[in-house]
């Protein structure tokens, strides 16, 4: 806990759990003055960010450690529809326009390979590809793919 000044007050302890005497150099003093005040100021918005921060790089990491294109694929596309995607009649629009060689990089594929993906999942009726947007209209049959 940090008193008005910014520094660690009664209760806290140091690194090796020794009670807190108080006495810091005048440079230490100003860097926890500002830790202080940056984690007043942020409350948990700094956490929450960080967090999501981590979930995504979780998810990317799931995304690359799958075995074959489709399920790397799947995944991204399924990913992207939680983040931008809008319902529509057909199904759920990922708002966001994208091109091949975009996905290609998010996926860790060749722009060649998630060209025919994207063609299979369109010819079996999971998605429809609309100019650079993309419509996920069966979105259980493609979490199969994973």
């Amino acid at each position: 806990p940090c008193n008005k000044k910014g520094v660690p007050g009664s209760g806290s302890v140091t690194k090796s759990g020794r009670p807190w005497s108080g006495d810091l150099p005048r440079r230490r003093r100003a860097t926890n003055s500002s830790a202080c005040i940056l984690i007043d100021l942020c409350g948990g918005v700094l956490v929450e960010r960080l967090s999501t921060e981590l979930s995504r790089l979780q998810e990317r990491l799931f995304s690359a450690t799958q075995p074959n294109a489709p399920a790397k694929l799947a995944h991204i596309l399924l990913e992207l529809a939680a983040e931008f995607g809008k319902k529509i009649p057909d199904g759920i629009l990922i708002d966001v326009a994208l091109s091949q060689a975009e996905l290609a990089e998010m996926a860790g594929l060749a722009r060649e390979t998630v060209n025919l993906t994207l063609r299979g999942f369109e010819s079996k009726g999971w998605i429809k590809l609309q100019k650079r947007k993309i419509v996920i209209c069966e979105q259980a049959s493609l979490r199969t793919a994973l």
